[in-house]
């Protein structure tokens, strides 16, 4: 009886195991054959040889394979010098930023501190000789009048002291020795003008391919087996 259990519950177990493998097989193949984005569509390869550093000759290659129509292939070079020159891009852009929100941040505290809020009125005293106080009264608002145009000139002339722009430092001469202080935002968007033509000249250049390449294929089916294809493209 023990050995006819054994026998039974081994069995058993394999089917259980063989049923839910296939199952989970089922739903995985269903689950990549819905997958249609370009990323999933996509391989990488690597180690190219020389001869094949070529989108055209890579695109070839794929197709003599015969495993699916390929759209596009994105060939890595050597862009060292143009990734560093839009790393010193984004540095200038953000002392540019920083100036402007320095000079621009002066001038609103400058605008807070030194602007007289609108002045009211005080209420009314109960008059009991209502002709006798009537120039007394007059001659109260023009002198609040004089006084408020004074304290507006005043923070006028006080807005012109703080709205100095904000300076830099730059050194030149020998071994860069001197230095002089210039308008920071002017320099920063002088240099940002140069840096952007330099980044325009850069992109127009043909740099040199490496050995890593993106490929684009029709469907999934065709990128069941990447290493198959790196395989091959290292046997030439």
């Amino acid at each position: 009886m023990y050995l006819a259990l054994v026998y039974l519950f081994t069995a058993l177990a394999i089917y259980l195991l063989v049923t839910e493998t296939e199952r989970i097989i089922g739903i995985r193949q269903a689950y990549l054959g819905n997958q249609a984005t370009v990323t999933d569509r996509t391989i990488r390869l690597s180690g190219i040889p020389d001869s094949l550093r070529s989108e055209e000759k890579i695109k070839a290659f794929i197709e003599r394979l015969q495993i699916g129509e390929v759209e596009s292939v994105t060939l890595c070079r050597q862009w060292q010098e143009l990734d560093a020159m839009l790393d010193r891009r984004m540095e200038v852009l953000r002392k540019l930023e920083e100036s402007w929100t320095v000079y621009l941040g002066k001038r609103q505290v400058s605008s807070d501190l030194y602007s007289m809020p609108p002045s009211r009125p005080p209420p009314a005293l109960i008059e009991i000789e209502e002709d006798a106080y009537h120039d007394d009264d007059d001659d109260q608002e023009r002198d609040e009048e004089s006084g408020l145009g004074r304290d507006q000139n005043d923070s006028t002339e006080l807005r012109g002291d703080t709205k100095s722009r904000p300076t830099t430092s730059i050194r030149y001469g020998f071994f860069g020795l001197r230095s002089r202080s210039v308008d920071a935002i002017d320099y920063y968007e002088e240099q940002l003008g140069e840096i952007d033509k330099k980044i325009v000249e850069l992109r127009q250049q043909e740099f040199k391919p490496t050995a890593l390449a993106f490929v684009t294929l029709d469907s999934v089916a065709a990128c069941v087996s990447p290493f198959a294809i790196e395989r091959a493209v290292h046997k030439c």
